[in-house]
C-alpha cells in the first residue's frame, strides 16, 4: 500500500495542473503514428532504380505495424531468389519532430543503422550515419504522378555528396474492391459438389497477384492453373510443406508439381522449419481469401472437404499475406 501512495500522490498532483492522466501520450506504447503523408507509401509499388548506368527491377509493399507506430516497407528485386531485400521500419519521435527510419537487409547486422530526418516541404531526408561516413536517403512525394522518389546519396571525407542510386516508385494499381466478384463469401465442399471449381475459380479471377501456401501441392489441375495465371502476366509465388512434397514423396507428384511451377519462372520454395506447414490458402490479388480444409492434391477429389473464397475482403487478405510472407521468408527456393 505504501508503494502505490506515491503514485497516487502524483496523479493528484496532474489533476492539479490541470493535467489528465488518461490523455493520449505522444510517445510510448499508447501513441499511434498518424501522418497522412507517410501514409501515401502505404499500398505495393514497383521500383525503377538506376544505379551505375544501369536499371533494376524492384518491389516493395507497406503496411502499418507495431499498434499503428511504425509503417513497415518491404523491398526486394524480382529476381528468385532476390539478391536484394529490405525491411525498413518507418517511424516518428514526435519529443524531437522527426521520422526515424531502422533499416535492415540482406546485407547484415553490420550494416543495419537508423536514420533520422525531418520533413521539409514533400520531402524527408534521412540521414544514416556509418563508420566510413553518412549516407542519405531522400523520400519525395510527387503528388502530380502520385507517387514517390528515393535519392540515395554518399559523401566523402570533404563533405561533397555524390550519387549512389535514384529509385522511382510507381503505385501497382489496386484490383480491390473488384466489383465482378460476389458481395458474400462463397462456399462449397467435396466430393460430391464443386469444392475444385471454387478454387479454380479464385485463381482464374486473379488479375494481379496470386500467394499459395499450401502442406500438399500435387494437383495438376491447380498447378495448370497457376501457370495459365503466369502466362497472363499474373504474380504468382507459392510455399509449400518441404517433407510431404521433397522427402516423404516417392511417386515424385510433389516434386513433379514444383518443377512445373520452376519450368513456368514461378517462384516456389518449401518450408521445413515447423513439425509441417499445415497452411491451405491462396491470396488472389491481395483482396480476396480462398481457404479451408482442401489440400492442393489431386486426392483431395476423394474426401470430404470444404472450401471458402471470401471475396473483397482486403483486411482478411493483408493478414493472410503478412502470414504468408512470414513463411516464405523461411523457406529455401526449390530445386531439383
Amino acid at each position: 500500500m505504501r508503494a502505490i501512495r506515491p503514485f497516487l500522490a502524483f496523479l493528484v498532483a496532474l489533476t492539479a495542473l490541470g493535467l489528465d492522466a488518461a490523455e493520449p501520450v505522444a510517445d510510448g506504447p499508447r501513441a499511434r503514428f498518424d501522418d497522412p503523408f507517410i501514409a501515401t507509401l502505404e499500398g505495393r509499388w514497383d521500383i525503377v532504380r538506376r544505379i551505375r548506368g544501369t536499371e533494376v527491377r524492384n518491389t516493395l509493399s507497406a503496411a502499418w505495424v507495431l499498434d499503428h507506430q511504425f509503417l513497415r516497407l518491404h523491398m526486394k528485386d524480382v529476381k528468385e531468389p532476390p539478391a536484394y531485400e529490405a525491411i525498413v521500419l518507418i517511424g516518428y519521435v514526435h519529443a524531437s519532430n522527426e521520422y526515424v527510419a531502422h533499416w535492415t537487409d540482406t546485407f547484415g547486422g553490420k550494416f543495419s543503422a537508423v536514420g533520422r530526418g525531418k520533413r521539409a516541404g514533400d520531402s524527408i531526408e534521412f540521414r544514416f550515419d556509418y563508420p566510413d561516413g553518412p549516407f542519405y536517403n531522400t523520400f519525395t512525394w510527387h503528388p502530380g504522378r502520385k507517387g514517390w522518389e528515393m535519392r540515395l546519396e554518399s559523401q566523402d571525407a570533404a563533405g561533397a555528396r555524390k550519387p549512389f542510386a535514384l529509385d522511382t516508385l510507381t503505385r501497382v494499381a489496386s484490383a480491390c474492391p473488384d466489383t465482378a466478384r460476389p458481395a458474400t463469401p462463397e462456399v462449397d465442399f467435396g466430393p460430391e459438389k464443386g469444392a475444385e471449381a471454387l478454387i479454380l475459380k479464385a485463381i482464374g479471377s486473379a488479375r494481379t497477384s496470386l500467394r499459395v501456401a499450401a502442406f500438399a501441392f500435387s494437383s495438376p489441375t491447380i498447378v495448370k492453373a497457376l501457370v495459365e495465371a503466369k502466362k497472363r502476366g499474373v504474380d504468382v509465388q507459392a510455399v509449400v510443406d518441404r517433407k510431404h512434397n521433397t522427402q516423404t514423396d516417392p511417386k515424385r507428384i510433389g516434386r513433379d508439381a514444383l518443377a512445373a511451377l520452376a519450368a513456368a519462372s514461378i517462384p516456389a520454395r518449401t518450408n521445413g522449419d515447423y513439425r509441417i506447414h499445415h497452411d491451405k490458402f491462396i491470396v488472389v490479388d491481395a483482396c480476396h481469401v480462398q481457404t479451408g480444409s482442401w489440400n492442393y492434391a489431386e486426392s483431395a477429389n476423394r474426401n470430404s472437404e470444404n472450401v471458402v473464397v471470401l471475396w473483397n475482403s482486403p483486411e482478411t487478405a493483408a493478414a493472410y499475406l503478412g502470414h504468408w510472407e512470414s513463411r516464405f521468408a523461411k523457406g529455401e527456393a526449390f530445386r531439383e
